[in-house]
Formats: C-alpha cells, structure tokens, sequence
C-alpha cells in the first residue's frame, strides 16, 4: 500500500494510529482524527517512506509531537497541516530543516506568528506555500517570504 486517506473517523485513536507504524511502505498519507495525541503521531515516524503528508484536525496534537514526527521524515515533499490548533512557531522552525519539502500548506488557527513565518525564509526548495486563516500572521510577515529563490505560488489568506 502506498496511499492511504483516513478522514473524518471519530474512533481513530493513537493506538489505530499507532498500528500504520508497519506500514514502512506507505508514501501519502492522510489522517484527520480528533482523538490522537501528541504520542499517536510520534508514532508515524516508522513512516520513512513518506513523501506526502496531511494532518487535519488534530487538535490535541502540540509542537512536541509534530516535531519528533517531521524530524525522522527526511523524504517528505509535501506537507499539509489543517486546523492544528496547539502546532505553533517551534514547529514551522523544524520545518526548515526538512531538506526536501517544496511545498507547505498551514491553514486554520494555529498558532504560527511572524516569528515562526520568518523560519521558511531559508527553505530555498520551497516552490509552493500557502497560509490560510493564520490570524497571528501579519502582511509584514509574509514579505520575510519574498525572497525565496524557488518560490511560484504563494497563497495567503490571513
């Protein structure tokens, strides 16, 4: 299996999550479970075949896991964060250490300010970004991104 979609399943909990870590195979995935904590999603990062990944909704979620998550997920590209409601700065500040992500899509009330904004500055494979109803984020942050070498689609919504 290489794609996998998990949507809208209020009975997902860490330990379902937990049991995709056999799935080393898997290259997309797409999980939205209002139920996983921060030690569900750690538990993804046996996932390092991924090379694209979506999280919505998950809202329990903080910095301390998505961080140890992207962390072991050298061969990610893509990576959408939906209405992560405790994901904020620090995590944006990992992300710039991903070497292959070229696109990055955060929307809907996170914690992500100016500050963290200014972190994907360095992210020179970055060629799509979109920030949607990010409420902390100013225009002022957003010019930070204008130098971006590669960048083509930049989508803001603030």
């Amino acid at each position: 299996m290489r794609t996998l979609a998990l949507s809208a399943i209020p009975e997902i909990t860490n330990a379902g999550v937990k049991a995709l870590a056999g799935a080393t195979k898997l290259q997309h995935l797409h999980l939205s479970a209002r139920q996983v904590l921060d030690e569900g999603v750690k538990a993804l990062a046996a996932l390092t075949a991924l090379r694209s990944l979506t999280l919505s909704y998950l809202q329990k979620v903080t910095d301390d896991g998505l961080i140890s998550l992207i962390n072991s997920l050298s061969e990610l590209h893509t990576l959408s964060l939906e209405g992560m409601a405790k994901v904020g700065d620090a995590s944006v500040a990992a992300f710039s250490h991903m070497p292959l992500l070229h696109s990055l899509h955060i929307s809907g009330w996170c914690r992500v300010t100016d500050s963290g904004v200014s972190n994907l500055a360095s992210m020179s494979r970055l060629h799509t970004l979109s920030l949607v109803y990010v409420p902390q984020v100013t225009p002022q942050g957003v010019q930070a991104l204008y130098g971006l070498p590669n960048l083509c689609n930049l989508d803001v919504r603030l």
